[in-house]
């Protein structure tokens, strides 16, 4: 038996599952599937104590961190959205007294435009970033009122209590923002 064995080799399935266990130990980055495209994941970060980190960005939290961005001028850019973007959070953020998270200078961390150039996708870095941003929803983009909400396939898995404290602040920030100079208006390009 063990000659007939050798002579025939391994089976599939023997060979498939030392192919996977090879797999496993490259150093390839592993993915994952977030309903709209492959996303890499990151692990969680240990502190100096040797404590593992909550991340902002963990795959877990990125739908509540992407929001949907309709109604763009067809000629508008990723780069262009995501500086208008990141010019309107910094003065939601800089008025409202909050900080980005250590070791991130901007709000935005992608920008996805679809087919057509009529909608976007936009995620921010933290879950309050995106719920700021809902709050900007009629903005105006190269001549077009900007429409901000949340992608069709959201599903909310927040308490009632945190939605409504994190609109309410997106509500303050949309008044702090009708409460400039126009001069700050044009210097974020919000004016035709």
């Amino acid at each position: 038996r063990e000659r007939e064995r050798e002579r025939r080799g391994n089976s599939p399935a023997t060979t498939a599952s030392k192919k996977s266990a090879e797999e496993e130990s490259d150093d390839k980055p592993k993915k994952f599937w977030d309903g709209f495209q492959w996303v890499i994941q990151t692990e969680a970060k240990t502190g100096a104590d040797g404590e593992k980190k909550a991340d902002p960005l963990n795959h877990q939290t990125r739908q509540d961190r992407r929001l949907y961005v309709g109604n763009l001028n067809p000629e508008t850019t990723e780069t262009e959205i995501t500086d208008f973007m990141n010019e309107c959070m910094k003065t939601c953020l800089d008025q409202g007294g909050a900080k980005l998270p250590e070791g991130h200078d901007k709000a935005v961390l992608s920008v996805s435009i679809g087919p057509a150039a009529a909608y976007a996708f936009v995620e921010f870095v933290t879950k309050e970033c995106a719920q700021i941003a809902v709050g900007l929803t009629g903005i105006e983009l190269k001549g077009s009122a900007l429409k901000i909400s949340r992608p069709n396939n959201y599903a909310a898995n927040q308490s009632k209590s945190i939605a409504t404290s994190f609109a309410t602040q997106a509500m303050v920030m949309q008044q702090a923002m009708q409460t400039m100079t126009p001069e700050q208006i044009a210097a974020l390009g919000m004016l035709k």
